[in-house]
């Protein structure tokens, strides 16, 4: 009787083992089609907030909107997509959570505020409503059920005056922006940089100390998709983020590039001659930064990197910056044309800006496009369906 006792709780103890060994298997499994779910979730979600932004400024540029209100929303928007992005890397990571899909919610709120106020097309809410309907999935991945009935005030209209007007609410800044200071006590010395590469004290070890040399400030502006950077080392220029950027220091030819990528922007020298980089990381909830230059070039036998830090002084970009809508390079939608006849003869035979072509085609089967590429693709993150923006050049039908 006691063996058969015993038998019955070995049968009982390995059906019970079976069964958790399938159930974790099963969780397993599911927890796999989620990550799947969540990663097709996040791709569809950067592609239709980028739909849903080029729609709407379009529409806003198209009906005179007011520029402020132009610039509140890209600034809005140009959050969202920080948020998205740092989930991205997070998730990638390993580290995402619930925090970081609630931060993605507080931002597309803010958006919602805007709708709210200012009503659009019935294409411009359908598009949307996509984007609320992509978080909604999102947040349901998480437990976290999105209150959309609550929105954040920081557009117009939303708080008066003791009259009654509406009162513009301050715009949300991007984690850059501000003026900072270097902290010389964190960061890289360069003298100690330059002396262990032995390269000697000439010509090729001056212009190694001129690349990576840390400014003593530093200020940064970013509004949406416009970027403006100064320091005490050179004047502010400005970029349109992904776009390049043609600049003449000393009669040389430069091609640059900035380029947001959630809360870090990197700007790159473009030209085959050498290969630098400077790249700004905000730590601290942006009380710092972390600067990183990387420089290649054929006197060097191996990259170099240099790292400073600096600390934030004033959230509002100074040295120079114009803070007016009119001291910032505007995104229009124009192009740079290099057709002979349209050149700009008040500035020498320099290319025109012509309004790019905005609409739908149907280009034919056969047809050779040229176009310069807006958005990155490469081979580690670029998936199957994934949408980019490109620029045409050629055929004059579809330049733009």
């Amino acid at each position: 009787m006691k063996r058969f006792f015993n038998l019955n709780t070995a049968f009982l103890a390995y059906a019970v083992a079976g069964l958790m060994v399938i159930g974790l298997a099963g969780q397993a499994d599911g927890q796999r089609r989620n990550e799947r779910e969540v990663r097709d979730i996040v791709r569809s979600l950067n592609s239709t907030i980028d739909d849903f932004e080029y729609g709407l400024v379009y529409q806003l540029r198209s009906s005179s909107a007011d520029r402020n209100d132009i610039d509140d929303i890209m600034l809005s928007l140009s959050s969202l997509q920080d948020k998205v992005s740092v989930f991205d890397e997070n998730m990638t990571s390993r580290r995402e959570n619930r925090d970081d899909v609630n931060e993605i919610i507080t931002a597309a709120k803010n958006v919602d505020a805007f709708l709210a106020q200012n009503r659009q097309n019935r294409r411009i809410e359908n598009d949307w409503m996509a984007v609320k309907g992509l978080i909604n999935r999102l947040a349901a991945n998480y437990n976290v059920t999105p209150d959309w009935s609550t929105r954040v005030s920081t557009f117009p209209g939303t708080t008066k005056d003791r009259s009654g007007n509406p009162v513009r609410s301050a715009a949300i800044s991007h984690i850059l922006t501000g003026t900072y200071q270097l902290d010389a006590s964190r960061s890289e010395n360069l003298n100690q940089i330059v002396s262990g590469i032995n390269i000697g004290n000439g010509e090729q070890a001056k212009d190694l100390e001129s690349k990576l040399a840390a400014p003593e400030q530093i200020a940064i502006d970013v509004r949406g998709n416009q970027i403006t950077l100064a320091s005490t080392n050179a004047p502010p220029i400005s970029f349109i983020d992904g776009r390049e950027k043609n600049e003449a220091p000393g009669g040389r030819t430069l091609r640059v590039r900035a380029t947001l990528r959630g809360q870090e922007l990197t700007v790159s020298n473009l030209s085959n001659v050498t290969d630098y980089s400077v790249t700004y990381v905000p730590s601290g909830d942006g009380k710092s930064l972390k600067v990183t230059r990387r420089f290649t070039t054929d006197y060097l036998r191996e990259t170099v990197f240099a790292e400073s830090f600096y600390n934030k002084t004033d959230a509002v970009a100074q040295l120079g910056i114009d803070r007016n809508i009119s001291g910032v390079v505007q995104d229009d939608g124009t192009f740079s044309s290099n057709d002979p006849g349209e050149r700009n003869t008040n500035y020498g035979n320099l290319p025109a800006t012509t309004p790019a072509r905005i609409g739908e085609f149907i280009i034919p089967n056969g047809t050779i496009v040229n176009a310069i590429l807006d958005s990155e693709i490469n081979t580690r993150s670029s998936q199957n369906n994934d949408r980019f923006k490109m620029t045409v050049q050629s055929p004059d039908a579809y330049r733009g």
